[in-house]
């Protein structure tokens, strides 16, 4: 685990240009780490200084209908528990849309 520690900051950087790689099948790959590493019990403690950089990244790469959009949209107002999390999110989102 340490030896994961040390480098983690590198390997994150690394994986977040991958997503962003011109071969798709590049790209994909780097989207199954992120899914592997979401799966973690330690995924909050690894990503929270990354989270700002990565979900700008990820919803790029992601491909939304109008109405998915509108979905997401509605789901996100319904949980109210999480208006930090819910504001930076829908910021996000129009952002790219």
């Amino acid at each position: 685990m340490l030896l994961i520690d040390c480098g983690r900051d590198d390997l994150l950087q690394y994986m977040l240009l991958r997503t962003q790689d011109p071969d798709d099948s590049v790209a994909l790959e780097a989207c199954e780490f992120w899914l592997s590493l979401a799966e973690l019990p330690m995924c909050r403690d690894v990503l929270t200084a990354h989270i700002g950089k990565l979900v700008p990244v990820l919803i790029r790469g992601m491909k939304y209908s109008e109405i998915d959009i509108i979905l997401l949209k509605v789901c996100l107002l319904r949980f109210s528990n999480y208006c930090t999390l819910q504001k930076t999110v829908l910021a996000i989102i129009d952002a790219f849309v």
